[in-house]
């Protein structure tokens, strides 16, 4: 016989969820520089970073961080791409064997 709290998980377990996040952003490129401004939870002021629920047959415990920290965060990034890398050479793919009627394959 198995002791069941009815909410289809274990006793004691804890049940994590992360909250969410928005990001708007914007890019312009001009030969090797990038230039990217973002905006991140720019609408949110009390942003939810971790929700986690403690399920027991007796006692469920709901725990949420907040946090104004990550809200309406404003960036500003530039990138300088150095080199190309290397250059993509194709496969020569070919038969370079024929069929004679012989049965036997030539070179």
């Amino acid at each position: 016989m198995f002791a069941d709290s009815g909410l289809h998980n274990l006793e004691g377990e804890t049940i994590n969820s992360n909250g969410t996040s928005t990001q708007l952003s914007a890019s312009y490129k001009m030969g090797d520089f990038t230039l990217t401004a973002f905006l991140t939870d720019w609408l949110q002021g009390s942003k939810k970073t971790d929700e986690a629920d403690i399920i027991n047959h007796f006692v469920r415990k709901n725990l949420t961080m907040r946090t104004r920290d990550y809200s309406g965060f404003i960036g500003i990034r530039l990138a300088w791409n150095t080199s190309n890398g290397r250059k993509y050479a194709d496969i020569q793919r070919s038969a370079g064997k024929k069929d004679s009627y012989t049965g036997i394959l030539n070179p």
